[in-house]
């Protein structure tokens, strides 16, 4: 009652709770759906849990990682999704919550203070210890590794700029296509920031149909997204960003936006329309066979030509043939 404040819930309830015992792992499937421009969450063990608990991460955004990540922190942008493994070796009560570790510098971070997401009721050694693999599945086969991949299209998408409109690419959405790309083919996208200065102000750029894989990055840590992953939301800021690649598959619109839901309804979105790519030109292995209108028009043209040039012959013979009297020029 009469609660102020910032308030995080997870799975509907201020903090769960989950029975486990030592050495035994729990999985766990965080997404973040928080909508505002404080959402970035960065989530961990607390305290002294940190020292007997280890966090490891599995997937970004559905798409398994080629092995697990063991990290102090998981940080997801509003709209990401991450599915990770825990596990504590002493009995207690640990807690996984918000953290400011390893993101202090990052804009628009869900409040500072601690907000627990789940507690972990560790009890006495478990029956159903594992251990972790070695390796996971990694991308799904239809998701090829692009690092070293010939590039066949290019394209730039900026969100924001410094005045802070929601617009992408100096527009606001209208309906309309900004961009026409090829399916099947290999896209290399540079993903840009542009409001405010170093990471002071957050939009986390979202693509449908497809996740991208990142090329490179700019400015910020590894927990924003790491080379090699793929994913489809990551925080773009203005001095952090990336290059990405993917291969889309169909044919039809693409929408792009900004994932925090309120720049996305007031203009930051786009739409790219990916299509069959035309064949290549042939030059015709047999004589072309033209139209009658066009022979007609070719047959006078060349009727001109034929005139002008006899009317020309004609004049240089007049010429010749003449007399010159007084300055004049007779023709015989």
């Amino acid at each position: 009652h009469n609660f102020t404040g910032r308030l995080l819930l997870a799975s509907g309830e201020v903090g769960t709770f989950l029975a486990l015992g030592t050495g035994e792992l729990a999985r766990l499937k965080i997404v973040n759906a928080m909508s505002g421009t404080a959402t970035m969450l960065n989530f961990g063990f607390w305290g002294p849990s940190a020292s007997v608990c280890t966090l490891h991460v599995l997937a970004y955004d559905g798409v398994y990682l080629h092995a697990p990540r063991r990290q102090r922190s998981v940080l997801l942008p509003p709209g990401g999704k991450a599915d990770v493994a825990v596990s504590c070796s002493a009995p207690g009560q640990h807690t996984v919550g918000t953290l400011t570790i390893g993101a202090e510098d990052v804009g628009g971070l869900f409040d500072t203070e601690l907000h627990p997401i789940v507690s972990l009721e560790v009890t006495g050694p478990g029956g159903r210890t594992a251990k972790l693999p070695d390796a996971l599945f990694g991308p799904p086969p239809y998701y090829a590794d692009l690092l070293q991949a010939q590039v066949d299209q290019r394209h730039s998408i900026l969100f924001s700029n410094e005045a802070g409109d929601n617009i992408v690419g100096g527009w606001p959405y209208n309906g309309s296509v900004s961009h026409v790309a090829h399916r099947n083919t290999v896209q290399e996208w540079s993903l840009y920031g542009g409001e405010g200065v170093g990471m002071e102000k957050l939009h986390p750029y979202h693509q449908h149909m497809v996740h991208f894989q990142i090329i490179s990055r700019s400015g910020g840590s590894e927990l924003m997204a790491a080379v090699g992953d793929y994913r489809d939301t990551v925080p773009l800021y203005k001095d952090v960003n990336y290059t990405v690649r993917f291969v889309v598959p169909f044919t039809g619109p693409m929408m792009v936006h900004c994932h925090i839901l309120k720049h996305q309804d007031m203009g930051m979105m786009t739409v790219v329309n990916f299509t069959d790519a035309l064949p290549p030109v042939r030059l015709a292995s047999r004589p072309l066979h033209l139209a009658p209108l066009a022979r007609v028009l070719l047959a006078l043209c060349m009727l001109l030509v034929a005139a002008a040039l006899c009317s020309c012959f004609e004049g240089r013979r007049s010429v010749r043939d003449g007399c010159c009297h007084n300055n004049y020029v007779r023709v015989a």
